[in-house]
């Protein structure tokens, strides 16, 4: 019985993990983060897009959601 509430527990975490990362990337702005923004301007001739500091969703929780998501969904497989 503790085995299986251990290892739905550790996949909790590792859903967890891996969503708060992908939920850091999106409110970071997936987007500029790979570069697509950039070459989109650039494929139209604009001037590149220069983006600023965000801090809002869920960057009011936790200062690096996306190191928080990695290490919880890398360790959370490990364990």
């Amino acid at each position: 019985m503790r085995v299986v509430v251990a290892r739905d527990a550790l996949w909790v975490l590792f859903a967890v993990g891996w969503l708060i990362l992908f939920l850091g990337a999106w409110s970071f702005g997936i987007f500029e983060l790979l570069g697509l923004q950039q070459m989109r301007a650039w494929r139209h001739g604009n001037a590149a897009y220069q983006p600023g500091l965000k801090t809002g969703r869920i960057y009011r929780w936790l200062r690096h959601p996306m190191y928080v998501g990695v290490l919880l969904g890398v360790w959370a497989t490990r364990a």
